[in-house]
């Protein structure tokens, strides 16, 4: 297991993109973590240029950044983006917002990129929007083939059920063969949506439910919150057994990378970071 940290972790409102990376170094000289995960979000430009504003100065200081970790992932942007909408040119100016946003992670080299699966088209085709992401997801992974960035798809959004988000990986997977994985995310687990079930549950477990996925897990979101909403709560702080997760993936031998995704107003992250390495033994 690869520990890492989401930059997300950093208060943002209260320190510019680099404060923040600064920040994110201190700990990673305290603690030697191996693997970070930037936020290119650009909503309020606070986590990142919106993906059009990218400058070289700025790819070329987090380059430099980058270069003091072994394993390096983003997440890539998703509020308001509406890839199944069925107005063309609202579809079309969201897969090109993430067509740019993928130009930039292959511009850092980075490992993995993670992606919700969003959108909506508000009750006209409803029974087709599970096709209609598979398509967006697969015009995605062919701007990613030929790189070493995996795509990797979070149980997140409109594949909030674990069955359904690892049905959609392993479908691309055997389908078209292109770099899919995907990102677990504990605290959307811990939580329902719709009306229905919490989904670790239908597991048992939420270390049988990562347990189901370990064929196609390539990276954790660790965080903890009481069951009702994603608090991102720190890894001790809520209803959500983390550390047997952990112990499930040391089991299983897993190789990937866990990324801390706790927000700003949690405990002292070097105090997540060793807990989660306590964890890990």
């Amino acid at each position: 297991m690869q520990i890492g940290i989401c930059l997300s972790a950093i208060d943002h409102a209260r320190h510019s993109r680099s404060e923040a990376r600064e920040r994110i170094l201190k700990l990673q000289e305290q603690l030697k973590f191996p693997s970070v995960e930037l936020v290119l979000e650009g909503i309020g430009r606070r986590f990142a240029p919106y993906p059009w504003e990218w400058t070289e100065e700025e790819l070329k200081e987090v380059k430099s950044f980058l270069t003091h970790f072994k394993i390096r992932g983003a997440h890539l942007p998703f509020f308001s983006m509406n890839v199944i909408s069925v107005n063309e040119r609202v579809r079309e100016d969201a897969m090109e917002q993430m067509r740019l946003a993928i130009e930039v992670v292959k511009r850092l080299n980075l490992d993995y990129a993670v992606i919700h699966a969003t959108g909506t088209t508000e009750g006209i085709m409803t029974a087709r929007e599970p096709h209609r992401q598979y398509q967006a997801f697969s015009r995605m992974l062919k701007w990613c083939k030929g790189t070493r960035t995996t795509l990797s798809i979070e149980n997140a959004q409109n594949l909030h059920q674990i069955d359904d988000c690892a049905a959609m990986i392993r479908r691309l997977k055997n389908d078209d063969g292109l770099p899919v994985a995907m990102t677990f995310d504990t605290g959307h687990a811990n939580i329902s949506k719709d009306g229905k079930a919490i989904p670790y549950k239908e597991f048992g477990t939420m270390a049988d439910a990562l347990g189901s996925c370990r064929d196609i897990l390539n990276n954790i979101h660790l965080h903890n919150n009481d069951g009702t909403s994603a608090q991102h709560r720190g890894l001790l702080d809520g209803a959500a057994g983390l550390k047997s997760c952990i112990r499930r993936l040391r089991d299983l031998d897993y190789g990937g990378t866990i990324s801390i995704e706790v927000h700003p107003q949690t405990r002292d992250l070097s105090g997540e970071i060793s807990t989660l390495m306590e964890w890990i033994g």
